[in-house]
């Protein structure tokens, strides 16, 4: 009857109470906080509950005093229990349950970072020379800038090869390779002048370049800003920053005029919170991470005036968006809608990433070198 029913769970009340938090608490970590579920958890832990009440409850209640062989047999068994416990957590969480914590989210995988074609002491031709297979190449596209070069090393090389180029990237971090000072003084200097000894070598049929140029504008005004002008003085202004970003674009693409080469350019790919990815670190019981997300009217407003100066230095036409494809539903993602991660920090793409985008690459690629 309904009152029995009421009399049976108001017995074990008090159990229940206790057995219900780590099974509510279990669920909503590793599955999630609907109400359903952790409705579902409540009654899960009945059966403990059930179990303690029948073996543990009863018999202390029932015999008021428990015999020295006894007492010291349950003890001995609680302390095993909880060392157990211990045990296998600890084993457990050593081995992250069998689990990919980190299913090549933060790797460093792509191609440039994997043959040494980013931060080498100078370009490494001939392992970082991607050639098409198959038929003969139709010339060779120089991929350079900074560490959003070997980011997206890996789509402009399926790219660049599908449409019967080589693909020769090199980079350099916080390097970009426009003419204009960023903090990294002599080290960029000479990275520029390494990638223009090697255009010179190669003679390429287009050169793209890629750099994180909201990042480097993001920061004018702090007390250490990226940007700097000709004299070494920092960037009074964005506006300032990005009048010298334009003019360093322009001196680029002048100097690729002069000798024939057409210029590329990448436009800077969302850039989320490096909060995000510190506060949403796998866990044990949470192996995934949680995906960012930002709209395209953020995006817009993160790059719309860097883009409007690079557009007045090369038509539209010559910019490849990755973002288009990052932010195909409206709302930008560093995961993709199949689930799979496509960033391995806040700024830069990882394989998966680069790949993801290798196809809306190709495409843009294309209609460039029909121009050529």
């Amino acid at each position: 009857s309904a009152t029995t029913a009421l009399q049976w769970i108001g017995d074990r009340s008090y159990g229940w109470y206790l057995w219900h938090w780590p099974a509510v608490v279990f669920t909503s970590v590793t599955v999630g906080d609907h109400a359903a579920l952790l409705l579902a958890a409540c009654l899960v832990a009945l059966v403990p509950t059930a179990l303690s009440y029948r073996f543990v409850e009863q018999p202390i209640r029932v015999r008021h005093s428990l015999g020295g062989s006894r007492l010291i047999a349950g003890f001995a068994a609680s302390v095993a229990t909880v060392l157990v416990a211990c045990l296998v957590v600890s084993v457990g969480a050593e081995r992250a349950w069998g689990l990919d914590v980190e299913p090549t989210v933060l790797a460093r995988d792509n191609l440039s970072h994997v043959h040494g074609c980013h931060r080498a002491p100078q370009p490494a031709t001939s392992q970082c020379t991607f050639a098409p297979t198959g038929a003969a190449s139709r010339g060779v596209i120089v991929f350079l800038g900074d560490s959003h070069v070997a980011a997206l090393s890996d789509g402009v090389i399926q790219a660049g090869n599908s449409l019967g180029y080589t693909v020769i990237p090199f980079s350099a971090s916080s390097c970009p390779f426009i003419e204009v000072n960023v903090l990294n003084g002599d080290d960029c200097t000479l990275f520029r002048q390494q990638g223009w000894d090697l255009i010179d070598d190669v003679h390429p049929a287009l050169v793209v370049v890629a750099a994180a140029s909201s990042v480097y504008l993001a920061d004018v005004g702090s007390t250490q800003p990226w940007i700097h002008d000709a004299e070494g003085h920092p960037a009074a202004s964005r506006a300032a920053g990005i009048e010298l970003w334009r003019s360093g674009l322009k001196w680029t693409q002048g100097e690729l005029a002069r000798r024939g080469i057409g210029l590329a350019s990448i436009d800077v790919v969302p850039v989320y919170p490096d909060e995000h990815f510190e506060r949403h670190t796998a866990t044990v019981l949470s192996p995934g991470r949680q995906a960012a997300h930002m709209t395209v009217q953020d995006l817009g407003a993160q790059r719309a005036d860097v883009l409007a100066a690079e557009h007045q230095v090369l038509d539209k036409r010559f910019h490849l968006d990755v973002g288009a494809r990052l932010c195909a539903s409206g709302v930008c993602s560093t995961m993709s809608p199949d689930g799979e991660w496509l960033y391995y920090d806040s700024r830069h793409l990882n394989r998966a990433g680069s790949l993801f985008v290798a196809g809306s690459l190709r495409q843009q690629l294309a209609a460039i070198l029909l121009t050529q």
